[in-house]
């Protein structure tokens, strides 16, 4: 499966990020409302979700390839390319932040 534009689409919005501060706005103006399981450092809350943010979208597209590899070689795709079709849209067009 190509990730080449989840890859391309992961880099814009790091780069938004990294010019705009908008995402860290957000998580500063939302962090009061985590759930209470999410225990973070008082003084580094919006750094440390940031941070998390970023690694874990770094991911998707490593992930979305092995799914897709071990999904060839049991022949299983029927199954998993409904999935991933729904996680490569939604990381190619993002549903808007308020």
């Amino acid at each position: 499966m190509d990730t080449v534009n989840i890859r391309q689409a992961i880099a814009v919005a790091k780069a938004h990020e990294k010019a705009t501060g908008q995402l860290a706005s957000l998580l500063k103006a939302r962090a009061q409302n985590l759930h209470h399981a999410v225990q973070l450092p008082p003084e580094n809350i919006v750094p440390a979700l940031l941070n998390f943010i970023i690694h874990y979208i770094d991911q998707v597209p490593e992930f979305i390839d092995a799914v897709d590899a071990i999904a060839n070689e049991c022949d299983i795709t029927d199954y998993t390319e409904p999935v991933i079709t729904i996680a490569k849209k939604f990381f190619v067009q993002p549903p808007q932040l308020d």
